[in-house]
């Protein structure tokens, strides 16, 4: 819900699926109150493919486990390529699950 109501109060434009911006607000006001219900733009588990902004998805479940563990090696490739001795850049963990990938 965090995610869908940042979308819509930030004004994030709709786009169709040959990339075009339309005249809509991605998430509704109307979308909003159909949170969680069939065929709406605000489903439980976001879908990448289904609303304008939704970058990733957590369905079906389980997707979210393998996205944090992808998370996860992008945090160890970027502290290996980038933080230098007295120059820590990336320096956070995505969570204690994650934590394995070091």
């Amino acid at each position: 819900m965090l995610l869908y109501s940042t979308l819509h109060l930030a004004g994030v434009k709709a786009v169709d699926h040959h990339g075009k911006v339309l005249d809509q607000l991605s998430v509704s006001i109307d979308e909003i109150k159909r949170f969680r219900q069939i065929d709406s733009r605000t489903p439980g588990h976001p879908e990448s493919h289904l609303t304008t902004g939704v970058e990733t998805t957590t369905a079906p479940l389980g997707q979210g486990a393998r996205q944090q563990r992808w998370h996860g090696h992008g945090r160890k490739m970027a502290r290996c390529n980038f933080n230098k001795p007295g120059f820590t850049i990336f320096d956070y963990n995505v969570s204690p699950s994650a934590a394995t990938v070091t």
